[in-house]
This record gives structure tokens, sequence and C-alpha cells, in this order.
């Protein structure tokens, strides 16, 4: 099951779409000189690679609960020197306080139970003044549907009910934040839609 994340991960971070709305989402991050950044729940380092390579970005550290991912990870990323993995979970973070200038969730807080305590780890990380950026779906809005009671829905209802924890945690995000001791600074959307082949979502389902 996890070889089969790890590939559903990669077929992911290769989609033109998805490929495209993570930049934007890190342009919108102002990733001070010289940043550390830490990305909780990395997964096989689809993003993370990307920030190793990223304009003021000077080391990245992945962590994920997950074994295997983080070994992929570590594998797929064996050329880039500033970026380190680690087994770890959000919740409890193996780091001091202040160690970090940017933290990233990234596909993340909807799958984990208790949101509310990794976003209050990572606000013990960061160091003043240092950023938070979440990138997560809303998964409450995801159809397959062509139609009302279309039965091709039920796949995306099972999923739903075995892969995230919280379909509607993105409407709850900013009171979320707030609670955890961050100011909500921006909040954008992106749409997505499946409209080739379905290698992605295929493979999810």
């Amino acid at each position: 099951m996890q070889e089969r994340l790890a590939s559903v991960l990669e077929t992911r971070g290769a989609d033109p779409q998805q490929q495209a709305m993570r930049r934007v989402f890190l342009s919108d991050i102002k990733f001070p000189t010289g940043a550390h950044v830490l990305e909780v729940g990395c997964g096989t380092g689809v993003l993370t690679r990307v920030l190793a390579g990223w304009p003021n970005v000077k080391a990245v550290v992945g962590i994920d609960p997950a074994a295997s991912l983080i070994r992929e990870a570590q594998g797929l990323a064996s050329n880039l020197a500033n970026v380190t993995f680690q087994e770890a979970d959000g919740r409890t973070l193996p780091f001091g306080d202040d160690a970090f200038d940017v933290v990233v969730f990234d596909s993340t807080l909807s799958h984990v139970p208790g949101p509310e305590r990794a976003l209050a780890e990572a606000h013990r990380v960061l160091r003043p003044g240092g950023l938070l950026a979440v990138l997560d779906g809303d998964y409450a809005t995801a159809t397959v549907a062509f139609g009302d009671h279309d039965p091709l829905q039920t796949c995306v209802a099972a999923m739903m009910a075995n892969s995230v924890n919280d379909r509607w945690l993105m409407r709850r995000l900013p009171s979320l934040i707030r609670a955890s001791g961050f100011e909500e600074a921006d909040f954008r959307s992106h749409g997505y839609a499946e409209t080739g082949g379905g290698a992605y979502m295929q493979s999810v389902i």
C-alpha cells in the first residue's frame, strides 16, 4: 500500500495542473534570504525537491511519519545537498523552538487527526516573524458526478472516507490558524479538474 501511495504522489507531482498550482503557491511565500524551511508531511519529497532550488531557500527538511516514504524521498533527492529527510509526526516535531523561517504543509493537514496540534507545533518551531504556508484540498467539493444522484459519486465518497480525515478543513483553516497564534495574511483558491486520461485520480481511486 505504501509503494502504491508513493507512486500516486509522484504521479500527482508530475501533473501539469498540480505543478502550476504549486508554483503559484510557492510564489506567494516571501522566503527570507537564506531561509531554513520545514515541510511537514513531505511524502516522497515532490515539493521538497522544488523547495531545494527555490530562490532564497538555503536548506529544507522534509518530515513524514511513513518510513517507506522517507526512504523513497531520500533516494529521489540524493543529489540535493541542501535537503534532509526525517521520520517524524507533525504533531510532535523533533525540533527546538525558533528553528525555521518557513513551515509548509502541502496536502497534509486534511489527513491529520487533530490538525490543531500540528499547527501549534509549526508555530513553536517558527522563528519570530516566520511564515506558515498551507496548500490543501477543499475535499467537500470533490466530485466525478454528471448529475444529481450519480452513482459514480459513491467512488469519491468511499475514497474520502478512507483517506481524508477532515473534508472541511479548508473552510475551518482561517479560524484554526488564528487559534494557533498566527495572523492570517492571504488566502487563495485554485480550481482543479481532471480532463485527460485521469492517471492521477484513477490511481487514487
